[in-house]
């Protein structure tokens, strides 16, 4: 029988690009947002496809702008949720295409003209295929490049009665990037195992290279294998009408390619007579670069890291930079989640889509960790933000302090460093410690005391080493208990016995500070009994365990509190210099005695940026002197 001679290949590599880009805003309240809105996206995207084909060859995309206006009268609000999901009226998505390439051949640099990307609508008759054989040095894929820069502004305007008022405003950078197309379309692929379609390889003992390449013998191999052998990656075998004659099924295809290849051109009952003929399975590689921008807090963007995060969604799982997927998913990826809850979304409980799902733990181990988030605190709605209360320290556990769902932190379980450089996706590690929510013990005792009126000698020292006094300090504030009834305010009394645990609680505490001190009013809030451990709360009932019942103490005890004068002794020029600390604005009478039992003032100073220093010109050979200073007012 006749026996075929392969005296060519050839190949065709044909390229496209596109981009598609989404934007979303969402009503995290249940109520209805009144008014017109206005939202104003500023789109900018270029584009540069590049080869080092005998030197460096570009392609640039028409740079791609544009603006897209969108108005509302009325923005719904999330009631009603269903199954994890909150209304699906209360998002706003705005999606749009960028950047384009259609369907393009690329011709290499043996070409008259040089290296090209000639788009497929150019030709009126089937498009020419780019021999391999002709010339002794294969076939040539030059190494690709795609660079991209972005650039997206969002603004969100309230126009009631015609005055504008920025409800928000975003801006984001990226993807800013530059990839290697090569590199990328090597992935998963070995060297000649029949996977590798995309191997540039060239057969050894092939000097110099001529002939096919390992992809292209794989890609041959594969259309005589049929669909079982499709490489997972390099997407679905298509039907090419060129391949079988009158169309057929993949193995139909498979057949009439083997029998190209055998004595007769006969496979079975199936023969090809032809001259040439086209593999029928045409690999194709979807490679994608996708970046994700999602707020967890939906009313905390103010950084990057509050919206650059890594998605967690469940159905496709791309992660930021380059992937390839064998279906075209570039479009798919930009609604992904869109018009559904953010996958970042982690309030008190965790998210509850990913919950309904029954995924929640998977995705999120701090769920009800509330060292991290507020307790209680499921939405937005769940938040009592102070309006309209006097300017007191009674409301400084309301604010938000611009961490996710974290609002000014009293009470005192710390976090781990690296759980929470996870949260806030904060991973410098010194800044990521200065953000911890126990930072705030320090914030809150200077804002209280700005907010005290009373005179400044009656407030109680923070170092009071009389458990007596502190029970009698607690008698009459506000602790609030949590039952299945709810939250129930009572009126605390000295003689009770929680006064009574709270107060040893402080001493214990005081107790492990270094040099057994509070050196700030905050320092006081280290003790768990103080908040989450109250003895007025339930820790069982954490039905009822809101942010609130754990910092309603703290809240009023900072404002009756201050620090005592602490002092250091050091020697310059022989004589020694007294530091101490103190209240700016407040006079402070220094004493000095032999015997920690008679008293002499020897000066008054008032501390200025919470310090004062004196320097006692007593001869060192005296007896041992001891330093104090006394509040004067």
């Amino acid at each position: 029988g006749y026996i075929p001679v392969i005296t060519g290949t050839n190949q065709m590599y044909v390229m496209s690009l596109s981009s598609s880009i989404g934007v979303e805003l969402w009503n995290s309240y249940s109520s209805n947002y009144p008014g017109t809105i206005q939202i104003d996206v500023n789109e900018n995207a270029s584009t540069m496809i590049t080869n080092d084909d005998q030197g460096l060859h570009e392609w640039v995309l028409q740079p791609f702008s544009t603006n897209v206006l969108y108005s509302i009268n009325s923005w719904p609000g999330t009631a009603p949720w269903l199954a994890g999901n909150p209304n699906a009226a209360s998002f706003i998505p705005i999606v749009f295409t960028g950047p384009t390439l259609t369907n393009s051949v690329y011709y290499s640099s043996r070409y008259a003209g040089g290296p090209d990307l000639i788009s497929t609508n150019n030709f009126t008759g089937p498009v020419p295929f780019e021999a391999t054989s002709s010339d002794g040095n294969g076939f040539h894929f030059p190494q690709f490049g795609v660079l991209l820069t972005n650039r997206l502004q969002v603004f969100m305007l309230d126009l009631t009665n015609g005055i504008y008022h920025v409800i928000d405003y975003v801006h984001f950078e990226g993807p800013d990037s530059t990839f290697n197309v090569n590199a990328t379309l090597a992935d998963n692929d070995a060297l000649n195992n029949y996977v590798g379609v995309w191997d540039t390889n060239y057969p050894t003992g092939s000097v110099p290279p001529s002939g096919p390449t390992y992809g292209i013998y794989n890609q041959i191999s594969i259309s005589k294998r049929g669909a079982n052998s499709v490489p997972a990656e390099d997407g679905q075998w298509q039907p090419d009408t060129e391949a079988v004659p009158l169309g057929g099924t993949i193995a139909q295809q498979a057949a009439y390619f083997q029998a190209f290849f055998l004595p007769g051109n006969h496979y079975g009952n199936v023969t090809n007579l032809q001259l040439s003929v086209v593999a029928p399975y045409s690999p194709t590689r979807y490679i994608v670069q996708y970046a994700t921008w999602q707020a967890n807090d939906p009313l905390v963007h103010y950084l990057a890291s509050d919206i650059d995060e890594l998605p967690l969604n469940n159905t496709i799982a791309p992660i930021q930079g380059v992937n390839h997927y064998n279906i075209p998913v570039a479009t798919a990826l930009t609604s992904l989640n869109l018009g559904r809850l953010n996958d970042r979304y982690m309030p008190w409980g965790g998210n509850p889509l990913l919950a309904a799902e029954g995924q929640t733990l998977q995705f999120d181990s701090n769920a009800y960790n509330l060292a991290e988030r507020d307790p209680l605190v499921y939405s937005p709605d769940d938040w009592n933000f102070p309006t309209g209360q006097p300017l007191n320290s009674s409301w400084l556990g309301q604010v938000h302090r611009g961490t996710p769902w974290q609002t000014i932190y009293l009470k005192s379980s710390p976090i781990d460093g690296n759980t929470w450089a996870q949260w806030t996706d904060d991973f410098y590690a010194t800044d990521a410690a200065a953000m911890t929510p126990v930072r705030d013990w320090h914030l809150a005792s200077l804002l209280a005391s700005l907010f005290n009126t009373n005179d400044f000698t009656t407030l109680f020292r923070v170092n009071d080493p009389n458990p007596n006094d502190w029970q009698g300090l607690l008698n009459g504030l506000t602790a609030l208990t949590n039952d299945d009834l709810g939250v129930t305010p009572v009126l605390i009394s000295s003689n009770s016995p929680q006064a009574s645990v709270i107060a040893g609680a402080i001493q214990s505490e005081r107790a492990l500070q270094p040099g057994q001190i509070f050196c700030d009013v905050g320092d006081v809030l280290a003790t768990p009994q103080l908040a989450e451990q109250s003895p007025f709360i339930n820790g069982a009932n954490t039905n009822n365990l809101t942010d609130a019942a754990c910092e309603i103490i703290p809240s009023q005890l900072l404002s009756l509190l201050r620090a005592d004068s602490t002092g250091s002794i050091v020697l310059m020029n022989r004589q020694p210099v007294v530091r101490f600390t103190g209240y700016d604005g407040h006079p402070y009478a220094v004493q000095t005695s032999s015997d920690l039992v008679n008293w002499v003032s020897i000066g008054t100073n008032s501390p200025v940026n919470g310090a004062f220093s004196f320097t006692n010109s007593t001869p060192l050979n005296v007896s041992s002197q001891f330093y104090r200073s006394i509040l004067l007012q």
